[in-house]
């Protein structure tokens, strides 16, 4: 029963989007939607309501992919998306497999823009658009399902209080990888170059 009621949830708020709702209206309608079909009390909505608008274990996820977001445009900006594109064309001889490892690699909706291109220029002409799409869109997202530092399954816990079992995990996700370089930081193994 539980399950139904979700998806008339989603069902609503997707058919408020159809009708052009901005995306905000239109969660905060399924949110007011969720604690009537489920009877939730109000003071335990409300309370979720400020937990998640003012709780640091929350703002830090959000503060976490912001930083990440702009380390991508930074790369980006800096063309080492091509030169980890060409280092990975090197590496295999295969575009199939050298496509898909890459878009593995890839997690974190900041690459979400890149990935499309990186995929279109690996794989040349040896996969079709629609193999293009699927890989693109399909890999980046199989490492994220195995792994607990999905952005996602961490608000989550945060938000419904399961915060001890996420503390761990995201102490091991923030810290990954990076390394001072010069004037900012940058992924372990890339250079910054003046």
């Amino acid at each position: 029963m539980a399950l139904i009621k979700v998806l008339i949830i989603f069902v609503v708020i997707l058919a408020l989007l159809n009708k052009r709702l901005p995306l905000y209206l239109a969660m905060i309608f399924g949110s007011l939607l969720m604690i009537v079909m489920f009877r939730l009390p109000l003071a335990t909505a409300g309370q979720t309501v400020m937990h998640t608008l003012t709780g640091w274990d929350v703002w830090s996820v959000n503060l976490a992919m912001y930083v990440i977001s702009v380390l991508v445009y930074e790369l980006d900006l800096r063309h080492r998306f091509e030169d980890a594109q060409r280092a990975m064309n090197g590496l295999m001889r295969d575009p199939r497999r050298s496509t898909s490892l890459a878009c593995m690699l890839m997690q974190g909706p900041a690459t979400v823009t890149i990935c499309g291109g990186m995929v279109d220029t690996m794989a040349g002409e040896h996969l079709k658009n629609d193999e293009k799409a699927a890989v693109a869109t399909y890999l980046r997202h199989i490492p994220e399902a195995m792994v607990p530092t999905f952005t996602g399954v961490i608000v989550a816990c945060s938000i419904s209080g399961i915060s001890g079992a996420c503390d761990s995990v995201r102490v091991r996700h923030a810290g990954r990888g990076l390394k001072r370089r010069g004037s900012g930081l940058y992924p372990a193994g890339l250079h910054h170059d003046s």
